[in-house]
């Protein structure tokens, strides 16, 4: 079984009609998949009619693989890159060094002092945005 055959089941499903889901080898992949897995999944008369019981679940099961395969390759993009995007701190002045040690041992960052909202200056704290690009 392949995530590609997974996804055009998906697709299938969600389209639910095989021409608007195709692709040259949609429904050859469709039935590599009730083959690999030993059950019809699809209900077909000249065109999709519906999902089989076993086909139902095999939508459930597919839709969360293809979220954790989608997971798997952002958390191998983010162990290759490294973190991206923004940190929004709002620290008391005595932690402005700690702010500083922060932003001076990452890589690509970039500090930002923002106002802080009525509610916070009323604290005497300050907002600080850390962005760091990959």
């Amino acid at each position: 079984m392949l995530i590609r055959h997974l996804a055009y089941f998906v697709t299938l499903a969600r389209e639910k009609h095989f021409a608007r889901a195709a692709q040259p080898t949609f429904s050859a992949a469709i039935h590599k998949l009730e083959e690999d897995l030993g059950f019809q999944l699809v209900i077909r008369n000249n065109r999709f009619a519906g999902l089989t019981s076993e086909g139902e679940m095999v939508l459930s099961w597919g839709r969360q693989i293809l979220k954790d395969y989608d997971n798997l390759r952002d958390e191998l993009g983010v162990l290759h890159r490294g973190l991206t995007g923004t940190l929004r701190l709002g620290v008391i002045p005595a932690a402005m060094p700690v702010v500083s040690l922060l932003s001076a041992r990452c890589a690509n960052s970039a500090l930002f002092d923002r106002p802080a909202a009525p509610s916070i200056r009323r604290c005497c704290c300050r907002s600080w945005e850390f962005s760091t690009s990959g």
